[in-house]
């Protein structure tokens, strides 16, 4: 059950992502592709590119988000019921597709990468590693202190 439990937090976070990197309708570049063209100084040749890619990440990766949603109601289903024996093979068609996902953002953060001029290269990796260690900031209310609990 653990192994469920895994899958489904990476499956979120993966879902985070997608909705951070999300625009509206049209070509408009959403905040967050605005602050990355403003801390990376991205000129117009780059935003049109980065567009381009993005529209074609979103639609790449809409199916397997469908999929995720569909296995996380399975998921539910089970949880229901007594269906037990149907975990293991349902944790594994989550993690597939977590795995498919996960894939699919590391080509397009690559594809992101080579938009940079030798100039941009380094902030855009700090910008990476920033956003592979979470949000920051004051931890949630009730939540645990920022350096976790003192004993």
């Amino acid at each position: 059950m653990n192994i469920v439990l895994v899958v489904l937090l990476l499956v979120n976070v993966t879902t985070l992502a997608m909705l951070w990197m999300k625009s509206g309708k049209g070509h408009h570049a959403p905040p967050a592709a605005e602050r990355l063209f403003q801390d990376l100084g991205f000129d117009q040749a780059q935003k049109d590119a980065f567009i381009v890619l993005r529209d074609k990440h979103m639609q790449s990766a809409k199916a397997l988000e469908k999929a995720n949603h569909q296995l996380r109601q399975q998921y539910s289903t089970i949880m229901q019921g007594q269906a037990t024996d149907q975990v293991d093979s349902l944790a594994k068609l989550v993690g597939e597709n977590v795995r498919q996902l996960e894939i699919l953002h590391f080509h397009h953060f690559q594809e992101i990468r080579k938009l940079c001029r030798e100039d941009q290269v380094e902030r855009f990796d700090r910008m990476l590693e920033k956003m592979s260690k979470g949000p920051s900031g004051p931890p949630p209310p009730g939540g645990p202190p920022p350096h976790g609990p003192h004993h």
